[in-house]
């Protein structure tokens, strides 16, 4: 991917995932990480390299890495 703002260029990997642009999730949204400009880009075109755990989920989970086992919760 190039960035069209910073001309920073680099693989999919490297660039941030914000969403996806299109129902079917052929298109996604992507932030540069030079410049945060946002960019559409094709998801079919490459596979993404693994970087192992990393933040995801949605509402109050949005940004948390979780890893590890549960607590066992004790009643009071």
């Amino acid at each position: 991917m190039k960035c069209s703002k910073c001309k920073f260029e680099g693989g999919r990997e490297d660039w941030h995932f914000i969403g996806n642009a299109s129902l079917t999730g052929l298109l996604a949204t992507r932030k540069c990480p030079d410049c945060g400009h946002i960019e559409i880009s094709n998801e079919m075109e490459a596979d993404e390299a693994y970087k192992g755990p990393q933040p995801w989920g949605l509402d109050t989970f949005r940004g948390r890495v979780f890893k590890g086992k549960k607590k066992p919760v004790t009643d009071v």
